[in-house]
């Protein structure tokens, strides 16, 4: 976004002698509905295309006893010896081949195709499962087979006990219930991606911005708007954006999903981080322009942020010389940044300028640094950039960084230090078990790692796709993705 993007800031002679009831709303009431049932279309086409139940899964409830079965065991087991992953999958409690894609027997090439599509980019199901699952409904042969072991597989079933049929079945339906909740987090990401950031970023919630609570009725959203408003002219841009999605039910929903699925889904190191980042955001009115970005234009966040680690890691001694309160490149040179961008200098013309400037300067180390980025054009593009945007990206960076020395208690570190270890312990095994099990090839199983030091992992480097961890025991380094 682009500072010609953002409107003028009201002030509060704007709003002298207007009571709340003058004030109008930021949405008509038509336009409300209008832009409710345009939500809710989209929301139901794309939730409806995805099959969240498991058609084809069923398990009996009458019981029969297991040697009377015999015949399809055996039957099951040369279907098994041949597909090993399908026993793995239907015996570990997961849904269907069929409940994994969200698909019918009957389904086209295409629908196959664009499903397969959405899930390998958003489902909590593993990525050769649904490679498993992709291969046999695209082959009809396989397909047939398949749907031949699970119907002997529903049958075999049967010999399961009370207890061992509750248990599949609770796992079963915990797939399907995360799968679902998965994806339909997915599709508020891909529409809305600046509300997730915000949220991890530990910024206050929509609600807490208007003052409201989470359980507000359109009227408490209406006055909670209107006292905002009044009290901050200046926020009108970021509260006018905040209301158009309180005032929309399905987008309130949406919004509202995304506090319950962190919640509920999120790993208890994520949920921790998200709590310290809480403590950092002291005044929402200090942080209106992130916000109103975020709302506005969340790909510039993302793009630039990565952009901003990438070039300060390359340039790490760059950062004395950004604002606030700090000399710059230009001013260390005598340079006039804001004169020579009114005098669209080309190349020579810069590069000369500059020499007489240098030229006639005592050659200290920080004078030989500026003058080292500003005579290189590809240098000098990154410096420059990050001068435009460092307000916005330098404060995320600050909110999202590791924690500074004396900022937790002794309670928050060591509660941090562990979720960092179980995580690591967790990806470990996940990581190993996925091999053993699902490896085309033999892989022999790994020796029990080494557990002399007792891991204590704190967080050292932090990036927008990972978290690099250091064991302040043993030195060893973790590298975990987000």
């Amino acid at each position: 976004m682009s500072k010609g993007q953002l409107t003028r800031m009201r002030t509060l002679d704007d709003y002298v002698g207007i009571t709340e009831d003058e004030i109008s709303l930021p949405i008509a009431k038509e336009q409300i509905d209008e832009e409710d049932h345009n939500a809710k279309e989209k929301f139901m086409r794309w939730d409806e295309g995805i099959l969240h139940e498991d058609t084809y899964w069923r398990m009996p409830t009458k019981y029969i006893s297991p040697y009377r079965l015999d015949g399809i065991y055996s039957t099951l087991s040369k279907i098994f010896e041949v597909n090993s992953q399908w026993e793995e999958d239907l015996t570990s409690g997961l849904p269907t081949y069929y409940g994994i894609l969200g698909l019918k027997k009957g389904a086209s090439i295409h629908e196959i195709e664009k499903t397969y599509e959405i899930k390998k980019e958003h489902s909590i199901y593993p990525d050769d499962v649904i490679d498993a699952a992709y291969d046999v409904m695209t082959s009809h042969e396989l397909q047939m087979r398949y749907n031949e072991a699970l119907s002997l597989f529903e049958n075999v079933n049967r010999g399961l006990t009370p207890g061992e049929k509750r248990e599949i079945t609770a796992e079963h339906d915990n797939w399907l219930e995360g799968e679902r909740d998965h994806m339909r987090f997915g599709y508020i990401l891909n529409k809305h991606c600046g509300w997730v950031d915000l949220h991890e970023l530990g910024a206050p919630t929509f609600y807490e911005i208007l003052g409201i609570d989470a359980s507000a009725d359109q009227q408490q959203i209406d006055l909670g708007y209107k006292n905002q408003l009044q009290k901050n002219p200046d926020a009108k841009e970021l509260l006018d954006e905040i209301y158009k999605i309180l005032a929309v039910p399905q987008l309130r929903w949406e919004y509202d999903f995304i506090q319950k699925f962190s919640e509920k889904h999120y790993i208890d190191i994520f949920k921790h981080k998200i709590q310290l980042r809480k403590k950092r955001w002291s005044d929402w009115r200090n942080y209106k322009k992130i916000l109103l970005v975020h709302l506005k234009d969340a790909d510039y966040i993302r793009k630039n942020m990565d952009r901003w680690y990438d070039t300060t890691e390359r340039n790490y001694d760059w950062h004395e010389y950004l604002p606030p309160d700090k000399i710059t490149f230009y001013d260390m040179l005598g340079v006039d940044k804001n004169k020579i961008d009114e005098m669209h200098l080309d190349k020579k013309g810069f590069e000369s300028m500059l020499r007489d400037k240098y030229r006639n300067m005592e050659r200290t180390p920080k004078v030989n640094l500026a003058y080292s980025v500003l005579k290189n054009i590809n240098l000098r593009q990154d410096y420059d950039w990050m001068l435009e945007n460092h307000e916005i990206l330098r404060t995320l960076v600050d909110i999202t960084s590791p924690p500074k020395e004396g900022e937790l208690d002794i309670n928050e570190e060591k509660k941090l230090a562990e979720f960092a270890k179980q995580e690591l312990i967790e990806i470990y095994d996940m990581q190993t078990s996925s091999k053993i099990k699902r490896g085309t090839e033999q892989v022999d199983e790994p020796e029990t790692p080494k557990t002399k030091c007792q891991h204590d992992f704190k967080e050292i480097i932090s990036r927008s796709k990972y978290v690099v961890y250091k064991c302040t025991l043993c030195g060893e380094i973790n590298k975990v993705f987000k």
